[in-house]
Order: structure tokens, then C-alpha cells, then sequence
């Protein structure tokens, strides 16, 4: 079976094809146009979808995207304004009308989760804490290999948890939440004040470099992202915790440096069995969960 495969970002909207195996055959990439609403947006995923069935066999449609979603019924509880009007649409029912294929979509972050259950550095997980670091931050909550979604269908919203009362102003409106000191957009800010013109990956390699300034502003990120990760610790108590986004790109020494500063602090019961890594499948965790998730959520329906 082949599957047409999306990764709805605010940007880019990466796609392909996928098997029943969960393996991508093919991968492409385009701009979202998110400001263009989430009207256009459907519609482009049709017309990108009926691209693909000129070559391929297509099935059905597996989508990950930005928002909380309801993926039993397939609709977009909440999404930001950087798409507009798409917070309620039923993105399953309009486009299996449209399409005339089972369609099935779940939150990117929640989709990163099951890339790397299924084929990445989670296979052994069985209570896993997945997080995205980029822009903001994103949670997901596994339990065996399922997704916890809670009874709103918006569990994993750990950016907005509260690290310094009062602290820095959030987009939500809440001051002091966590993505806006351990996000990957925070570390940006940090570093361009000591040198504007200064991009992440080159601060990074004078990090490793043991220059001083560098190295103090790392660990100033690290100790706030530790802190944070501390907290989701006591909480949900998981024996793996899998850090994806763009970050997850350093490899080795970042996941040991991560993992030194959670467990400085850390109760040594909480250390006995939890294992820090970041994500293996990089940018294509989203396409491997959404393949994940439709097998999931076909199996489900079919069960019925």
C-alpha cells in the first residue's frame, strides 16, 4: 500500500510517498503559504495529492501538521493565526470527499513521537517524553507505544509550563514559559546579542571549542532547559525522553551535555532507568509518524 505523505509546517510542507512498511519512497518539499489560510491549504494538499496519484498508487493520506488535533474525528481543535481560519476545519471529511481516500492527520509534535517509536531511538521506549525544540517547544506523551492526547486533545503543551513566575512575556500571553528560555529561538536571541550576525550552528562549534563567552551562555540555556525537563521528570517519571527539532542535528556531545545537567540534580530514583537521546529520523520523524499514525487510526476504525 502507498500512502501520499504531509508535514505541514508554518513554512515548508514536506511530502512524499510511503509504503506499508513506514519507509518514504519519495520526499519532496514546498512552501506552505500559510498566510493564505487554511482554506488554500487544503486545497493544496488535494492538488499536491492528485500530483502524486499521476505517478504512484495512492491509497490514502497521512498528514502532520501544526495544531491540536482531534485525530479520531480529524479535525483542527486550535491552530495560531499563522494559518488562518484553520482552527475548526474537519481537514478528514473535506478532503476524503474531495479525494475519495481514507485520510487521517495527528499534531506534528505527536507525529514526531511515533517517527521515533517506530523507526528511530525510541523503539524500546515504553513511557516516553518527546519534545521538539525550535521556534518554541513541543511535548508528546507515549504509554507503550500510544499517544496520550488527554481530554482535550491537548496534552503535551509544555511549553507553556511555567519556569520563572513573571518572567519574559510568551506569544500566549503568560509570562515566564518555559520555550521562551530553553526554545531554540530564545538560544538565537542570546547568541545574535553577543554577535548579530552569529547563526546557531557556527556557536555551537565554538561551544565545543571551549570559548569562554560561548560556554557561558550555552550553559545558561542548558541549565534552563534542564530545569524544565527536571519538572516533565517528576511528573511523568519516563525511562526515555527523545529531544527532536532542528537542534537534535548536534549530535553525541549536546545529548551527553543535556543529559550531565538533568541528572545533576536530578533524585537518583528518577535516574534508574531513563535514557536522554536525541532524535535520530531528524526533519523526517514527522513524515514516519503520520505514516504510523494512519496505521494506527485504520487500525482503529476497522476494529469497530
Amino acid at each position: 500500500m502507498l500512502l501520499a505523505v504531509f508535514d505541514i509546517g508554518g513554512t515548508n510542507i514536506k511530502y512524499g510517498v510511503g509504503d506499508s512498511e513506514g519507509n518514504l519512497v519519495v520526499e519532496k518539499v514546498t512552501p506552505t503559504e500559510a498566510a493564505k489560510g487554511g482554506k488554500t491549504l487544503v486545497e493544496k494538499i488535494k492538488e499536491l495529492t492528485k500530483d502524486l496519484q499521476k505517478e504512484w498508487a495512492i491509497e490514502g493520506v497521512a498528514i502532520s501538521t501544526a495544531g491540536s488535533i482531534d485525530s479520531r474525528a480529524g479535525k483542527v481543535i486550535y491552530a495560531t493565526e499563522t494559518i488562518p481560519g484553520y482552527t475548526g476545519m474537519n481537514v478528514k471529511k473535506i478532503l476524503e470527499t474531495e479525494l475519495q481516500l481514507p485520510v487521517e492527520l495527528e499534531n506534528d509534535v505527536h507525529c514526531g513521537a511515533l517517527g521515533e517509536l517506530s523507526k528511530g531511538v525510541a523503539l524500546d521506549a515504553h513511557h516516553l517524553l518527546f519534545l521538539t525544540i525550535g521556534t518554541g517547544i513541543g511535548g508528546s506523551l507515549a504509554l507503550d507505544g500510544q499517544i496520550h492526547k488527554g481530554s482535550t486533545h491537548l496534552a503535551g503543551a509544555i511549553g507553556h509550563m511555567n519556569l520563572y513566575p513573571n518572567g519574559r512575556l510568551c506569544s500566549c500571553g503568560q509570562k515566564g514559559c518555559f520555550e521562551q528560555y530553553a526554545s531554540a529561538s530564545r538560544l538565537q536571541q542570546k547568541i545574535q546579542e553577543l554577535d548579530p550576525q552569529q547563526q546557531l550552528p557556527a556557536f555551537m562549534e565554538k561551544v565545543k571549542q571551549g570559548d569562554h563567552e560561548s560556554l557561558n551562555l550555552f550553559h545558561e540555556w542548558l541549565a534552563d532547559l534542564a530545569l524544565g525537563l527536571q519538572s516533565l521528570i517528576y511528573v511523568w517519571n519516563p525511562d526515555s525522553i527523545v529531544i527532536g527539532g532542528g537542534i537534535s542535528a548536534q549530535g553525541k556531545w549536546l545529548e551527553q551535555e543535556i543529559e550531565k545537567a538533568v541528572f545533576k540534580n536530578l533524585l537518583d530514583p528518577f535516574k534508574e532507568k531513563l535514557i536522554i537521546r536525541l532524535a535520530k529520523n531528524g526533519n523526517r520523524s514527522n513524515l514516519l509518524g503520520a505514516i504510523k499514525n494512519y496505521e494506527i487510526q485504520q487500525a482503529r476504525r476497522d476494529a469497530k
